[in-house]
């Protein structure tokens, strides 16, 4: 399954969607600026087959949290633009590091691959 980048699946941040930056809050708000979140949960459920030690939502949701820098900035000043950004230092980070991801025939940074698989278990836990 050939795919676009997961941060193409990110454009917009809703105003009132940026709160607070607890885990269980992060992933309604990964959820919330996924403009394909079907596609972005079945890319996150290919991740977590390969993955299965990151199927802990909270985990996960800490752990992209410190990758996106979110704990350095107060929930309320987190816009459509800065989490965007976030997103995109974050995805060219990874792949200058050689932290990438591929399975199914896809290629992701892990920081992409990563916020897929949390719209996949937030989803899987409803």
């Amino acid at each position: 399954m050939a795919t676009a980048p997961a941060a193409a699946l990110l454009p917009f941040l809703p105003v009132g969607i940026a709160r607070a930056a607890a885990p269980s809050s992060f992933a309604a708000l990964v959820g919330s600026v996924l403009t394909h979140g079907n596609s972005a949960a079945a890319i996150g459920e290919a991740y977590l087959k390969t993955r299965p030690e990151e199927r802990d939502a909270a985990a996960l949701s800490m752990a992209l949290q410190g990758t996106l820098a979110l704990l350095k900035v107060a929930s309320a000043e987190i816009g459509r633009a800065m989490f965007r950004d976030m997103v995109r230092r974050a995805a060219r980070r990874d792949i200058r590091q050689g932290e990438i991801v591929e399975f199914d025939g896809a290629t992701l940074s892990r920081t992409e691959a990563r916020l897929c698989a949390l719209a996949y278990l937030t989803r899987a836990a409803v």
